[in-house]
Formats: C-alpha cells, structure tokens, sequence
C-alpha cells in the first residue's frame, strides 16, 4: 500500500490563550491526527504540523501556510487536514487560489468536521457555500468591532488602545495622571518657544522625558518607556485628547469627552496655529508644478509614447505625477531629484573622449547645474520598465553642454581640483551629439517607507536598495547572535521594538545563498530583490517555529 502523507494546518486570529499548556492549536491538532489515524487502512500518515497562532486568515502572508504551500509544490504533501475550512483562509479568493495549487500538484484537501467531496460539482458547491458563510462571519464582526468603537467615542468615552502619557486607564475610562500633567504642559509651552520639533525633541531627552509605559492586559507586556521622536511628539501635539475631546479619524468627527483636560484651550489653539503655519510652508517648498519639473514633454517611453504631467490632491496636499496613455505613472518630484542628483555628477567624472579639453577644464569652475539648465542640457529621456525593475536613459546635449561651460562667469571663485578617477557613481554612455545617463531604479509602495519630495511613491536606486538589504541582513545574524547566547524573540521585542514575527523573518536570513548576499554585499542585486521578497525566499531556506527552538540550542 502506498504511504500518504498528510499535513495538519492549524491557525488561530489572536495570540490569546496561545501561552496556555493546552491551547486551540492543540486541540485542532489532535482532533486532525485523530482522523488520519483513523484513515490508517488507506495509508495515511502524519507528516508534519503546521501552525500559524495569532495571523488572520483573511490574509496569505502566514508563515506556516507559504512553508507547507511550498511542501505542496516540492511533492512532500498528498492531502492537507484541516479541523474546519475557515482555518485555511476566509476568503473566498485566496482559498479558490490555493484550490487551484493543490489541484495542479496532485494535494487533496479534507475538513475534519465538514464532510465533503472536492472531486465533484456537488462537493464544490458545498466546499464554496461554507467558505462564502467563513467570509461572511469575518466581514460582519470586523462591521460590529468598527461600530462599537464609533458609538463608543460618539459618547466622549476612551475606545482603547495605546495609553498616552498625560492619562492612566482605569476601568476603560481616561484619568488624568498628575505626575504627568504639568510635562504635557511644558512640552506645549516649549514648542510654542522652539524653533522645530528636532529641538523640541532634544529638550525632551535631556530631561528623561519617556513615552508613557503600559502594561498590556492580556499578554501582560510592559510596553512604551522609549524615547520620544518627532513622529510622536506632532501626533501628541495634535492630540485633541489633551483639551478634553476624542477624535474618531476613521471618519475624521471630534467629539466632547468624558474626560478632564490638562492643556488649556488657548495653548492648544496657539499650537495648532503654529503647527499650520510650519505645515503650509513645507506644502509650499515641497509641492511641484508644472514650471518646476524637469522634463516638459521630453520624457517618453520606448514605444514613442510622450509622458504628460497629473495630480491628485490628498489632505491639502497636491501630488504630481509623470504619466502616459498606456498607464505608466511616475513621480515627479522624486523622478527629478534622482535624475539632478545624476546631472551633477557628470561635473565629477573624467570626461576624456567626450568633450574637448577646453571644455572639460572649463566644468571644473562650475559648482552645479541648476534646475534650469538642467531642462536645457536635457533633450530626451527615455524610460522603460519590466517585471520589477524601471530604466531612465537621460541624453545629455554634448553642443549644450559646451555652449553652457563658453558663456559661464570664471568669477564665481570656486575651482573643483580635480575629476574623479572611476564614473562618479554614475554610468554614462555617448554618442556624438549626447551624453547619456542611464540609471536603474524601483518604484517602492511601501507604508514603512518615509515619503519624500511630496509623492506617494519612493523610487529608489539600486543601490539604496541595496543598502535597505544589507541592513536587513545584519539585523539577522545579529538577532541570531543574541537568540544563540541565550535571549528569548520577548526580550528582543523589547529591545528593538520589532515584532516577534519579525524578528524570526531577519534571522532566517542568516540562511541564505553565500551567492545571493555577496552579490548584494557587491552593489549587484542582479535579481533586483527588495527586503520584502528576500524576507519570502529566506523562509524558503530555513523557517523558524518558535521560540523554544532557540532556547534549546
């Protein structure tokens, strides 16, 4: 009789109750291998378990199911055991997804208290039903959690979350922590007196002034006790909390609080004023328009097709964006920086061969390309892209560039000493009219990422992305130093302030290819990986379960 092996997947939406000796994930398994024991006449046999605890299943990004997906696909895997169909997923899309993969590999799929039959039409029909009242379940509670938390601060009333410093939470309600009344207060008054929040910020530290520490009522974690940066201290600043009130900014209303206030209403107005001003004038130095950009219809893509300028506003804040008919959208402001940043360093490269001597000693009295003369060297651009890279080839007019280094004023008393013996960073090519730049980049949509030059979108180079994956790599083999001499993934959450889950996502790269982190370690990044896929290919190599592995090495 032929063996068949079967898996045990097992998940569960929170972390509670996860640290008890018997939990849901045991009793789901038990249940699971009670079945295949039971089917043991037709040879099936427990193959491994794997688990997700505290991961939605209205999401694929779960360990446990990418690791037994790719047992799927490596014909490790003959059947999945599942004690019900909503603990695989609750979407109906990403479960006709994994449908589709079992199919193709040859994986059967059974629930232990659902009977049924995929190999039919019947079976189906009744496999989609229950998927369809699993999706519906999740959607309905989601509704009924959002709608108690707006009745909740439609009343004044704290809605929890995180506590802020200023306030203790007693029995669900805001009381107001007298010790810490009067730092609110003076870190108010002080922004009022500060230049910018950077020297706020430094105050702050000077005094031992920490975020509010909090102990987490089910996992009893302290959390908080860090020091305050300037993303905390402006959402503190504009906390109307402070003045007696509770925001609800899933629908952007205010509400009278329960609560006692502890800044006075005109303090929080002066600071709220001054908050505006210093947002306006950064709106103003950060907002492009169509005079400022660079490419006024000298930007195309590889079939002809010229880019014009879009926008869309968003909060007060207008975004630009170079776009053609075929739906290829890049930002402006940042497409700009990159390409400027470029332009100036061909006043450090040794452009022997391509310009005439003269010439080339004339750039050394230049100390930059502004941006208007920047649009008058630049005659074309072209821009192309594929799965995950795009491409810029920028072409330079060589006549320009020389009429622009004859009619320039050697009287601005700055002489660069001398070019850059290699490229500058910068690859270059010619002809005999242009001078062409070509440079690689990535169109980064990341939340975690800081947004720059008023877009939504960061593109980034090569070569910063690199950096984004060297960093990724060192905090592997550090936590993997740490976890080796003995700490727990706890006591590294609070010291980093990472998330177990990623922590065990950093060192499993401590695992992967010698070729792969040397090309990166190299600039190469031939792949042109980003820190999210080489996280999903390092949990390929090794993936880590639990914390009592570590604690057992």
């Amino acid at each position: 009789m032929n063996k068949i092996n079967c898996a045990v997947y097992v998940r569960k939406s929170t972390e509670r109750g996860l640290e008890q000796e018997f939990n849901s994930l045991h009793n789901q398994e038990e249940a699971c291998k009670a079945y295949i024991a039971s089917q043991t006449y037709q040879g099936w046999e427990h193959f491994k378990t794997y688990e997700d605890g505290g991961i939605s299943g209205g999401t694929m990004e779960r360990p446990g199911l990418r690791k037994m997906l790719d047992d799927i696909k490596s014909g490790k895997v003959n059947i999945v055991v599942v004690y019900k169909v909503d603990r695989l997923s609750r979407s109906i899309m990403d479960f006709h997804h994994m449908m589709e993969e079992f199919k193709k590999y040859d994986c059967n799929f059974v629930s232990v208290t659902q009977a049924f039959d995929t190999s039919n039409s019947m079976g189906k029909l009744t496999l989609n039903m229950l998927l369809s009242f699993a999706q519906f379940e999740r959607e309905v509670s989601s509704e009924r959690v959002r709608d108690k938390i707006a009745a909740t601060k439609a009343k004044g009333l704290w809605a929890g979350g995180m506590p802020i410093i200023g306030y203790d939470v007693v029995e669900k309600q805001l009381v107001v922590n007298e010790a810490e009344a009067p730092i609110v207060n003076e870190i108010f008054k002080k922004y009022l007196e500060a230049n910018n929040m950077l020297e706020v910020c430094a105050w702050i530290k000077e005094r031992g002034i920490l975020t509010k520490r909090w102990t987490a009522r089910h996992s009893k974690q302290v959390r908080g006790g860090k020091d305050i940066e300037v993303s905390y201290l402006h959402r503190m600043l504009r906390n109307p909390i402070y003045i007696g009130k509770i925001q609800h900014m899933a629908v952007g209303k205010i509400y009278e609080g329960k609560h006692q206030a502890i800044v006075p209403l005109e303090l929080f107005q002066a600071v709220q004023d001054k908050l505006g001003r210093h947002y306006e004038k950064n709106a103003q130095r950060k907002e492009y328009t169509y005079s400022k950009c660079l490419f006024k219809k000298t930007l195309f893509d590889d079939l002809g097709n010229v880019f014009g300028i879009t926008s869309t506003k968003k909060e007060r804040r207008r975004f630009y964006y170079y776009s053609n008919r075929n739906g290829y959208s890049l930002p402006m402001g940042q497409l700009d920086e990159v390409v400027l940043e470029n332009i100036q360093k061909i006043l450090e490269v040794d452009l022997k061969g391509i310009l005439p001597e003269d010439i080339k000693e004339n750039l050394k009295f230049i100390s930059n390309f502004n941006l208007e003369v920047s649009r008058k060297l630049v005659k074309k651009a072209i821009c192309t892209k594929d799965e995950k890279t795009n491409k810029i080839s920028v072409y330079i007019s060589i006549s320009k560039l020389i009429e622009y280094t004859e009619s320039f004023q050697k009287d601005s008393g700055f002489i660069r000493k001398k070019f850059l013996k290699n490229d500058g960073g910068v690859s270059l090519s010619s002809d005999r009219e242009y001078l062409i730049i070509n440079l690689e980049f990535v169109l980064d949509n990341s939340k975690t990422t800081r947004l720059r030059a008023g877009c939504s979108k960061n593109i980034l180079t090569v070569s910063k992305m690199n950096e984004t994956l060297v960093r990724g790599i060192a905090y592997g083999w550090k936590f993997s130093k740490e976890m080796e001499q003995g700490k727990t993934a706890t006591e590294l959450e609070k010291e980093s302030g990472l998330q177990k889950r990623r922590i065990y996502k950093y060192v499993n790269l401590k695992y992967l290819s010698p070729k792969i982190v040397k090309d990166i370690f190299e600039n190469k990044n031939p792949r042109n990986f980003r820190l999210k896929e080489l996280l999903e290919l390092a949990e390929q190599s090794c993936f880590v379960k639990q914390e009592k592995h570590w604690n057992a090495i």
